[in-house]
């Protein structure tokens, strides 16, 4: 296989984590009812920021064990989670 095609490949999972955000974004923000206050708009925003990056670390997590679980970058960042998780008294296994 070639750098291209690895590249490529590798490129799919965040690609796809990414449309799953989107979407899931969007459907929050049409049930979101704000009234034109400076308050609300900010805490819209905050709730969109921690569920987007939620799903899309959840989306991206899943498509990675899905996948072979490849020694690309979300094993590092998987493994360095666990790590700081491991630190703060959490035991969970994210890597094999």
């Amino acid at each position: 296989v070639t750098p291209e095609i690895a590249a490529r490949r590798e490129g799919v999972r965040p690609l796809a984590a990414a449309s799953i955000m989107a979407l899931v974004i969007f459907a929050l923000k049409s049930q979101l009812v704000l009234r034109h206050e400076t308050l609300d708009y900010v805490l819209a925003l905050l709730l969109c920021m921690a569920v987007g990056a939620l799903v899309y670390g959840m989306v991206l997590y899943l498509l990675w064990r899905l996948f072979a679980q490849n020694d690309g970058i979300e094993r590092h960042a998987f493994l360095t989670l666990q790590g700081m998780l491991g630190k703060a008294g959490i035991r969970i296994k994210l890597v094999n």
